[in-house]
């Protein structure tokens, strides 16, 4: 069973979707309802929840404010919306922010059984991937740093969390708690010593070291290099170039 939480500000709803859907037949038990996004947050801090079944707009926190405290947070629990707006944004916010499932009010039984049993076969999935070496974070870690080391051009979270087989979630938290240092700015932090290096020491134009990187815009690698480094790449290399005469 997979742990459930419903958050809705109104009762009808909250107490509809807990009494009269059949959530056990399906995979999931409901640990709790919510009014708002505060309370429902500071439940999923306490104590772990696997889905929250969350309104997009409620008083106090609201759906999306809930869902930007569990991702800045990173804390894993999944999250489907709920929202009697179809407006398209409300979906792209939603998929930026990692939500799994978008479903408009009023929800037919059929569309909330289709979407539920989806998201459990998700749920098994990755549960059957947990790699072996769980019990061992450092391994877990050092196998992403090689991972990142061994393709900057196409590293993200979302391939690292492949390559070990967990969930980015799950695998963001551990990286955090392990390296003391967020995945995005440990994988920056690499990028920009490469990048370095590559242009003391080699006669690549610094448009093809930041492709070579991640970095399709060359403006973007340029920006982000001066933010490092304090000077572009064409300065740094002037001031530091090891090629020989």
């Amino acid at each position: 069973m997979y742990s459930l939480i419903i958050v809705d500000d109104e009762h009808e709803i909250r107490h509809g979707l807990e009494r009269y859907f059949p959530w056990n037949e399906i995979g999931f038990e409901v640990t709790g309802t919510f009014e708002n996004g505060r309370a429902a947050l500071d439940h999923v801090r306490r104590t772990k929840t696997d889905v929250a079944f969350c309104d997009i707009l409620m008083r106090g926190m609201n759906g999306i404010e809930f869902a930007e405290a569990v991702r800045r947070e990173q804390i894993p629990v999944s999250i489907v919306f709920l929202s009697a707006h179809r407006d398209f944004e409300y979906a792209q916010h939603a998929l930026r922010l990692g939500v799994r499932r978008y479903v408009v009010k009023p929800t037919r039984y059929e569309e909330l059984m289709r979407t539920f049993r989806e998201l459990k076969a998700e749920l098994d999935e990755e549960k059957s991937e947990k790699p072996i070496v769980r019990a061992t974070p450092d391994a877990i870690v050092e196998s992403v740093v090689r991972y990142c080391e061994g393709d900057l051009a196409s590293a993200c979270l979302e391939g690292a969390a492949r390559h070990v087989g967990m969930n980015p979630h799950y695998l963001s938290r551990l990286f955090k708690e392990q390296s003391r240092e967020n995945f995005s700015s440990f994988l920056t932090r690499v990028r920009m010593t490469r990048a370095a290096s590559m242009l003391r020491t080699t006669g690549l134009p610094a448009y093809t070291i930041g492709e070579k990187l991640g970095y399709s815009n060359a403006n973007t690698f340029s920006r982000r290099f001066k933010q490092w480094f304090g000077s572009s790449p064409s300065e740094y290399r002037r001031e530091r170039a090891e090629l020989p005469e």
